[in-house]
């Protein structure tokens, strides 16, 4: 018999990292992962969100807030700089940084481009590299990255370099499950459908009729409603947890039934 199968859902004295932690998907599995037992560290840019965060996370467990740009190589080795300082150890690192804009490709400039590759693509390879450091020395880890449902289908033309970006991490994750596997580093890959949040919320501000606009978007999918971050929330936790501990190189689609269309 295997006992009681939910340790395995445990994270007691794990260490995570949440990068964009401090508003939609990243908020809400740094929430998760607490009350399972972690102790968090979360980034973003703004330090306003930050404490804003802070406040909702705190009585949920430890955690601790760091600004920064994980685009930037300089703001990220400050990031680390700072965690060895907090921390002699890191178990979990999800990068889940992002931006989206919404533009045709013929209308997006090379700078745009940049910088949505910047945060989802070279955010995600700095960061990482960072966390290898405490996870080969430690022969154990996870690294979660967070796709998304366009980075394996394409989806709209007015999403070209978010999409790209999105579909490149996907590939990138393949590689850290293959090369980092034999030292004990578990990699998967989330991929969410549209699931409203800070990020995307101007499709529905930019609408004519914002109501009549979700309602479109959600007869799109067969469970006939929208994500919510709990949802990618939870899928996070198994994944980092020690229930999915034979699992590495994964893409899991949480999308309501879309991909099955």
């Amino acid at each position: 018999m295997m006992g009681d199968i939910s340790q395995y859902f445990r994270l007691d004295q794990r260490v995570a990292l949440i990068t964009g932690g401090t508003s939609g998907l990243g908020l809400a599995i740094a929430e998760v992962f607490l009350q399972a037992g972690a102790t968090v560290f979360i980034t973003a840019r703004r330090a306003d969100r930050g404490q804003a965060a802070l406040e909702r996370l705190r009585p949920h467990g430890p955690v601790q807030f760091f600004p920064a740009d994980v685009s930037q190589r300089w703001d990220v080795e400050r990031l680390f700089d700072w965690l060895r300082g907090q921390t002699h150890r890191l178990d979990i690192l999800v990068n889940n940084a992002g931006i989206m804009q919404t533009k045709d490709l013929t209308e997006m400039t090379e700078d745009e481009w940049d910088r949505e590759w910047g945060v989802h693509v070279k955010g995600t390879f700095l960061c990482t590299q960072q966390a290898l450091r405490f996870m080969l020395g430690q022969t154990s880890g996870v690294i979660l990255n967070i796709s998304s449902y366009l980075g394996l289908r394409g989806g709209s033309g007015f999403t070209p370099a978010y999409s790209a970006a999105k579909g490149a991490i996907v590939t990138f994750t393949k590689v850290l499950a293959s090369r980092y596997g034999p030292y004990g580093i578990r990699a998967n890959v989330l991929c969410p459908g549209f699931i409203p949040t800070d990020l995307n919320r101007h499709i529905f501000e930019e609408a004519p009729d914002p109501v009549a606009k979700r309602r479109e978007i959600e007869e799109r999918y067969p469970l006939r409603r929208l994500g919510e971050p709990i949802d990618v929330a939870l899928a996070a936790l198994y994944l980092c947890s020690d229930a999915a501990r034979w699992v590495s190189g994964a893409v899991l689609v949480i999308d309501g039934g879309l991909s099955a269309r």
